[in-house]
């Protein structure tokens, strides 16, 4: 499995990252922040790149990413100070899936850009992450996860009783918070589209 990354606030990817350099090497290097067991932001900013470039060799995996991530900076208006960052986001590659959830989420008409959707399985004790991704730049979102993600060989589960939770990026705060939680309408179907109008 391997993650996607995205520019947050410029709603673009920017790179694609190997889940071992994910959980096992950026934590080294970098305060990656979670959302449910998965890797979902970090910030950087040109001074902490230029500080873990210098610190890894040319061929480490994580001097490669970084490297990546910090010509994408240059390129962003007001990134040239070299204290001002930016957060990126990750979100899970599937190579096939067997269910996805996409829509929009707006507010009075317009596109929410970079808020945070999440979906989960409800179960009686324990809930399933079943993914996340961040909005783009017309507030459209695309979960896809597999029958694995939320039944194991011991459940007599059907189909997954998804409940999905909205949250906006505190830039102050470096977190997200939850704008909005709802279920969605259980269904037999396989591709799902759910727009939210908050």
């Amino acid at each position: 499995m391997s993650f996607k990354v995205h520019d947050i606030a410029a709603c673009r990817q920017v790179a694609e990252v190997d889940d071992l350099l994910v959980t096992h090497r950026l934590n080294d290097f970098l305060e990656v922040q979670y959302a449910a067991g998965l890797p979902s932001h970090v910030w950087l900013s040109l001074r902490v790149a230029a500080n873990i470039l210098a610190a890894t060799r040319a061929d480490d995996p994580v001097h490669v990413f970084l490297h990546t991530l910090a010509e994408w900076l240059k390129q962003q208006e007001g990134t040239q100070d070299k204290q001002a960052g930016r957060f990126f986001g990750f979100t899970k590659t599937h190579a096939s899936s067997d269910y996805q959830v996409r829509g929009t989420i707006s507010r009075a008409g317009t596109p929410l850009t970079g808020v945070r959707v999440m979906l989960f399985d409800k179960d009686i004790f324990s809930d399933d992450t079943l993914g996340l991704d961040f909005t783009g730049a017309d507030g459209g979102y695309q979960v896809r996860f597999n029958e694995k993600d939320f039944k194991t060989s011991f459940s007599l589960e059907g189909e997954p009783d998804i409940y999905m939770v909205i949250e906006a990026l505190d830039t102050d705060a470096g977190e997200f918070k939850q704008v909005e939680r709802l279920k969605l309408k259980k269904t037999s179907q396989h591709s799902i589209t759910h727009d939210v109008v908050l």
